[in-house]
């Protein structure tokens, strides 16, 4: 398996990497985006910031994805215009949510896991692992936060493995909207590495 940035992969691998993404990511996605998976993979094509986001490749296909973020950008450049033109006023509503909702960092030296998607076939083969064990060797932060759910139950024992402890609770704004769209209940995670 091979670890490689977004950037560098074709347009035909670009979007295996985006199927992967919008298939992984569908539960939260269709109840608080669209439930149309043409739609997010428009938008998340064209939003995804290749330098933010890495892919696992096996045999030539994307089999993983995970988008980071630290204190000044995030992995999804939200695009008011493209949400519109896709969702009409409610895209709107999405571009405030994907500026707001993610974990607030307060230091340099912290770096945010936003989206990991692994495609089913490979799901309890280490792929998550690799990628945010990749991510953890090649950039500098000695601090790495993410957000998944309670009912994640497989994500939360992937990360606690990882070392990722429970920390801060999750913004009112993202608890709210978590209950108003039954996506679960959020929980913050943090690694802090020596």
């Amino acid at each position: 398996m091979q670890i490689v940035n977004l950037s560098e992969l074709t347009e035909t691998q670009i979007d295996q990497a985006i199927t992967v993404f919008v298939e992984g990511l569908y539960q939260y996605m269709g109840a608080s985006i669209t439930k149309d998976k043409t739609k997010l993979h428009i938008l998340f094509k064209a939003m995804l910031d290749p330098a933010q986001v890495i892919v696992a490749m096996q045999d030539c296909c994307a089999v993983g994805i995970l988008g980071w973020g630290n204190r000044d950008s995030h992995a999804a450049k939200s695009c008011r215009k493209l949400l519109v033109q896709q969702l009409g006023l409610y895209g709107i509503g999405v571009h405030v949510g994907l500026n707001v909702s993610q974990p607030k960092l307060t230091r340099d030296d912290e770096g945010r896991v936003e989206y990991l998607a692994v495609c089913e076939s490979m799901r309890g083969q280490g792929v998550g692992g690799k990628l945010i064990n990749h991510l953890c060797s090649t950039l500098p932060y000695r601090s790495y936060m993410l957000e998944t759910t309670e009912e994640n139950t497989a994500a939360v024992r992937l990360y606690s493995k990882l070392g990722f402890v429970r920390s801060e609770k999750p913004s009112p704004l993202v608890r709210v909207a978590a209950r108003m769209f039954g996506v679960g209940t959020p929980v913050n995670m943090r690694l802090e590495r020596s």
